[in-house]
């Protein structure tokens, strides 16, 4: 029984971290608090796991055990949200279908805790635990619970891999529609399959749930060039910590990304600068910035209206393509 109850502590572990962390890192330049919300959900799902492990007595495990299809009906939208947040062009449209499915799932697994029948029993297994007899609610419900996944991962696959991040965009969409499969592929045998087939086995639809919601927060993030343990995260933790404004501009004068002094020094949030031209930032001409400046005179125009004298220096730099 010891061995088997770290598996839904391990998962515990594993939601509570990434969860404050997503909460806790979120900024203007990097939106992760819509990525706590998956990990809200497998943790859930996890405890309700861990308390029916530690029980001895069937009656009181039945009691936790008719709480297990509220976190998994919450995990589909919870997911969509995710999605909605990586697709500016749909965002609203799928922020309203997250959150009707989000009101759906929680009063259809509320009422699922209460409905009677949704579990018949608990038989004692031979690792500890006690694998659960479904009622006929119960078999229904649980492939209901795949249907806001597999749509968010569908979602997932219309990502509009820009010209210039195409492979970081790519990315992201294969790694959130790899995870949602893992995720169903350990949850489906291990919450349903098994316990129809009175196969005994341990419960691994939050371990499996977890983990992959942990993949695809690195394959998000990771691409954003925030993460220190990547070189661009380094590069971007360089530049923020500098004094001076510093900002990647393309070769048609469009801002691409910029460190927080030079947002402060204009006045502007950070996220406003991103796809603004600089002409309406600095009188400097693209002509002049490329061929190369050092420490030139130039007047910086501020959000207010006003305008502050400062040296501007420019060099090319060039991407691997």
């Amino acid at each position: 029984l010891i061995d088997f109850v770290f598996i839904p502590l391990l998962a515990i572990l594993v939601s509570a971290a990434f969860g404050a962390v997503s909460i806790v890192w979120d900024s203007e330049r990097r939106a992760t608090r819509s990525m706590c919300a998956p990990f809200v959900c497998t943790g859930m799902w996890a405890l309700v796991d861990l308390l029916t492990y530690m029980e001895t007595d069937p009656a009181r495990a039945l009691e936790w055990m008719r709480w297990m299809h509220l976190p998994p009906l919450m995990a589909g939208p919870s997911v969509l949200w995710v999605v909605a947040q990586m697709l500016p062009q749909s965002r609203s449209r799928l922020e309203g279908h997250a959150r009707w499915g989000a009101l759906a799932s929680f009063v259809l697994g509320v009422a699922a805790a209460f409905m009677p029948g949704i579990t018949l029993d608990m038989i004692p297994n031979s690792f500890g635990g006690y694998m659960p007899v479904f009622g006929p609610v119960a078999l229904v419900l649980m492939p209901i619970a795949t249907i806001l996944p597999l749509y968010a991962a569908i979602e997932a696959t219309r990502i509009e891999a820009r010209a210039d991040h195409r492979y970081s965009d790519e990315r992201r969409s294969f790694g959130l529609r790899l995870s949602v499969l893992l995720a169903m592929g350990v949850a489906i045998p291990s919450e349903l399959v098994l316990p129809l087939l009175e196969i005994p086995g341990p419960r691994l639809g939050a371990f499996g749930a977890s983990f992959a919601a942990a993949i695809v927060w690195l394959a998000i993030l990771s691409e954003t060039e925030d993460l220190l343990v990547t070189p661009n995260g380094v590069a971007r933790k360089l530049l923020a910590d500098l004094h001076g404004g510093v900002a990647l501009v393309a070769l048609d004068g469009m801002i691409l990304s910029s460190n927080l002094r030079f947002a402060e020094m204009t006045g502007r949030r950070g996220s406003t600068l991103l796809g603004t031209r600089l002409g309406s930032v600095f009188d400097v001409s693209l002509d002049a910035l490329q061929a190369g400046l050092e420490d030139r005179e130039a007047t910086l125009r501020v959000a207010d209206g006003g305008s502050i004298p400062v040296s501007l220096s420019s060099s090319i730099a060039t991407s691997r393509t």
